[in-house]
């Protein structure tokens, strides 16, 4: 399994990658762009997109129930949500990442 040390939440993220069958890296890749992308908010557990967007993975309370309860804050929880829910992805578009 690939290390995330020195990343913020790297063992919440690597739980749910290797939870989910997925490569943490690609997980705290995601994280860090859903939370600003290099050198902004990278990877932080934070409100965003004018208050839609939760945690870690940006859960949208419009369209995922999570993301309306205090769970979506949680590192741990938001991560394995976002991982259950892309590996799901990936599952139905054949590992296709795009």
């Amino acid at each position: 399994m690939n290390s995330l040390s020195g990343i913020r939440y790297g063992q919440q993220i690597m739980a749910a990658a290797a939870a989910n069958g997925l490569d943490p890296q690609f997980l705290a890749a995601v994280a860090a762009q859903e939370t600003g992308g290099p050198e902004s908010d990278s990877g932080s557990n934070i409100v965003g997109d004018g208050g839609h967007g939760h945690g870690l993975f940006q859960l949208d309370d419009r369209w995922h129930a999570i993301a309306r309860t205090p769970a979506a804050m949680d590192p741990a929880t938001n991560a394995q949500y976002a991982a259950s829910m892309l590996s799901g992805l990936l599952h139905r578009y054949g590992g296709n990442m795009h």
